[in-house]
């Protein structure tokens, strides 16, 4: 009878827990609203009670502090997703953009770009190994001879011109 009467009274161990949780919060966010910050974790009453050898009273606190973990965890695991959801629609917009004809570029013009993009990749990797610029017989493209001509020209003049303002270093 007496066990009855304290579980209809909220006194049972898990009522107990979870009043000693919802308090543990309210204390906590009381000490962030005056001092700006989390209180330091052996300052709540929960540890001072801990501290005293109560059993039940440390196994609310486990409960607490494993509640917790989960809720911060499921957080930073929401986080992730919503940032993947995020950049996934928005690289799906900037195909389907892509995609669409005399929107933002003529489609060949959107192939020159790739093209003129990898032969500048391949470009400035043989220049890396000091080897000659790689040749493009079987698709010539006029846009890349000027710029090709163009860049290495600027690459010319510019050991030119480190050459002439040697100062010794």
């Amino acid at each position: 009878l007496a066990a009855a009467l304290l579980r209809s009274r909220g006194v049972s161990p898990s009522a107990l827990t979870w009043r000693m949780c919802l308090a543990s919060r309210k204390q906590n966010l009381k000490h962030r609203a005056e001092h700006g910050g989390p209180p330091k974790l052996m300052d709540t009453d929960m540890f001072r009670l801990a501290a005293t050898g109560a059993d039940w009273v440390t196994r609310s606190l486990a409960l607490c502090v494993s509640a917790e973990l989960r809720a911060r965890t499921f957080g930073l695991w929401r986080r992730h997703v919503d940032d993947v959801r995020r950049r996934r629609d928005e690289a799906g917009r900037r195909m389907r953009a892509f995609a669409r004809p005399m929107l933002r570029w003529t489609s060949e013009t959107a192939a020159l770009c790739f093209v003129m993009w990898k032969r500048l990749a391949g470009l400035k990797a043989a220049w890396r190994r000091g080897a000659p610029p790689p040749a493009y017989p079987s698709h010539p493209v006029a846009a890349w001879d000027a710029f090709e001509a163009w860049a290495i020209g600027r690459r010319e003049r510019k050991r030119q011109g480190a050459g002439r303002f040697d100062l010794g270093s």
